[in-house]
This record gives structure tokens, C-alpha cells and sequence, in this order.
């Protein structure tokens, strides 16, 4: 369920948001024991904190023990109806503890500026990173940033021709290229012969008639490396 509490004004007291938890626990009939999940909404900037006019919504779990570290990147906020105390949980910041919060934008914004400081929710500062920026290690997404192991791995793979990867390692000659084993290369792998300054794709499905030029039968295993271009001449003109 999500929790919006009205009838605050600007900048919450933290104080008095946990005595309006405490008392909404209790409506809820919280026994103090088990522990109890919301969803809150609360400010998206440190600009807005007008009686929780914010698109934030954060997940409130109320319990006297301390609640697992969650997965992902989402932080979960940990109330303690007992201490009355807010702790927030470090995944978002790729750690495990629970960090103790004593402002109440600090349960919606990571990293929020005092009011004294001038306002920069970008985290850059003339290019600089002012908070930590999270970056996969092996990213799936089209919003992921890479790490720079992730990508030398990567470089590396297609330097060294791996099996997964689109292009192959150069040859000298035809019968080098004819005695690649393709076991296990992937099809439209592309390779370059360097003798006839040739590209070649290896197309796993053909059976094309070999001629030791423009179609190249491997020694081991099925498919033919098939030439995807005219010569090229001095390495670059066609």
C-alpha cells in the first residue's frame, strides 16, 4: 500500500514524521514484533518538501530488528517504531550497513545538499562526480554503463578471436584460413586473409561448391568461409 500523510509544512522535522508513523503503525494495529512493509511518498528534491508534493516513493519497513540489506540499487528505509530512529540501507551506495538518517529529505534524496549549498542534483560538479556512480559489471541494459574490466574483457575477447565474438583473428594465407578449426565459430564470423587482402565471412549453413578463393571449404568441420569483398589493394583501397 502506499502512504501519503498530509499536513506538514516545508521542511518536514524528522521528529515529528516518526511520531506520525508511530501513530499510523498503531492504526494499523502493528504489534512492534513482526515486521510491517509501506510504500511512501515523500519529496524528489531538496526544493520540494511541501507536505510530501514529491514523486518519490520509497519502502518504509517498520521493525524492532534490523531487516535484511535489500538487492538492487532501490534503498529501503528502516523504521524503528521503538528508538523512533530512520536508517537508511546502503545497497544504493554499494554497501551493507544501515546508515542512521536525522533529515527528513535524506529518506527520499540520496545525497541531498544542505540548504545552505547552493542546489545541484545532477552529482557532477564542472565534470566531476560529487557522489559514487554505480556501474555494471556485466550490463544487459540499454541505461547500464560498463566498468573498464567489463570492457578490456571484451577488447581482449576479439583480440584473441573467442568463440562468441564477430570477428576472428587475421590469417596469413588460404590454407591458413582453410585450416581453421570452425568447430564452435560462430556463424557470420568475418576473418581477413592477408595474402589476397581478402575479407571473409564464415557462413555455417553453406555447402557451396569450394574454389579456393572466393568460396573456402575449412578442413574441420561444416560451412564455408565465403569472400565478402574484391581484392583490396595496399591493405585499404578497393
Amino acid at each position: 500500500m502506499i502512504y501519503t500523510p498530509a499536513g506538514y509544512e516545508a521542511r518536514v522535522d524528522i521528529n515529528a514524521f516518526a511520531t506520525r508513523l508511530v501513530q499510523f503503525a498503531q492504526s494499523l494495529g502493528y504489534p512492534g514484533t513482526d515486521p510491517v512493509s509501506l510504500d511512501l511518498t515523500g519529496p524528489d528534491s531538496d526544493t520540494n518538501q511541501s507536505a510530501y508534493t514529491g514523486t518519490t516513493i520509497r519502502k518504509f519497513i517498520f521493525s524492532s530488528t534490523q531487516p535484511a540489506m535489500p538487492s538492487g540499487l532501490s534503498p529501503v528505509i528502516w523504521f524503528n517504531p521503538g528508538t523512533r530512529e530512520f536508517r537508511k540501507s546502503g545497497n544504493w551506495n554499494s554497501t551493507t550497513t544501515w546508515d542512521l538518517i536525522s533529515k527528513f529529505i535524506d529518506l527520499f534524496v540520496e545525497n541531498a545538499p544542505d540548504t545552505a549549498v547552493a542546489q545541484n542534483n545532477s552529482g557532477l560538479v564542472n565534470g566531476v562526480a560529487q557522489v559514487p556512480i554505480l556501474l555494471q559489471g556485466t550490463p544487459s541494459q540499454p541505461n547500464e554503463a560498463s566498468t573498464k574490466a567489463y570492457v578490456d574483457m571484451a577488447i581482449a575477447s576479439i583480440a584473441a578471436g573467442g568463440s562468441s565474438v564477430l570477428y576472428g583473428p587475421p590469417v596469413q594465407s588460404i590454407a591458413d584460413l582453410e585450416a581453421v578449426d570452425v568447430t564452435g565459430v560462430p556463424d557470420k564470423q568475418i576473418r581477413l586473409v592477408e595474402d589476397v587482402q581478402r575479407i571473409y565471412e564464415y557462413d555455417l549453413q553453406s555447402t557451396a561448391v569450394a574454389d579456393g578463393l572466393d568460396v573456402v571449404a575449412p578442413t574441420t568441420g561444416t560451412g564455408r568461409w565465403i569472400s565478402t569483398n574484391p581484392n583490396i589493394i595496399d591493405g585499404g583501397t578497393i
